[in-house]
């Protein structure tokens, strides 16, 4: 992996899975995508994602989780979540776990509002493609 690649967080193996490991065979026809929009005290960014890293591998190996990733914004302080579901069901069976009440717990203490969350159908070959993309393309290594 060359330097430019080391720097774009798309490509980083703790940003998600990588499109191998997707299954590839027994998908939805449309997955969820579940976008979590959180604002934090600019300051506490490192430590947030410190926590967010430690509590990354749990969501990632959860059921039904097929991809995981952490976004900055471009405004200090907001940053996001994007992960990608089999199905409502699976997510909601990750926010009724403990794992999800440990996690969010540890999190939400850095938020200084209330965090929004979003979820949208996306057919499974567009999810498949935006993840290989994000891993694989030549044209991402021109992004900053």
């Amino acid at each position: 992996m060359n330097q430019e690649a080391d720097r774009n967080p798309l490509r980083h193996p703790t940003a998600g899975h990588t499109p191998s490991d997707l299954p590839t065979e027994g998908l939805p026809r449309r997955l969820l995508l579940r976008l979590v929009c959180m604002t934090i005290c600019p300051e506490e960014r490192e430590a947030f994602r410190r926590v967010y890293e430690e509590v990354a591998p749990s969501v990632r190996g959860f059921p039904g989780c097929l991809y995981l990733t952490f976004w900055e914004g471009v405004t200090p302080g907001e940053v996001a979540t994007c992960s990608v579901w089999m199905s409502p069901a699976a997510l909601e069976a990750y926010r009724a776990s403990q794992v999800f009440r440990r996690n969010w717990t540890r999190l939400k203490r850095f938020f200084i509002k209330r965090a929004r969350a979003y979820s949208f159908y996306v057919p499974e070959e567009v999810v498949r493609a935006w993840i290989t993309q994000s891993w694989h393309s030549d044209s991402l290594r021109s992004l900053p």
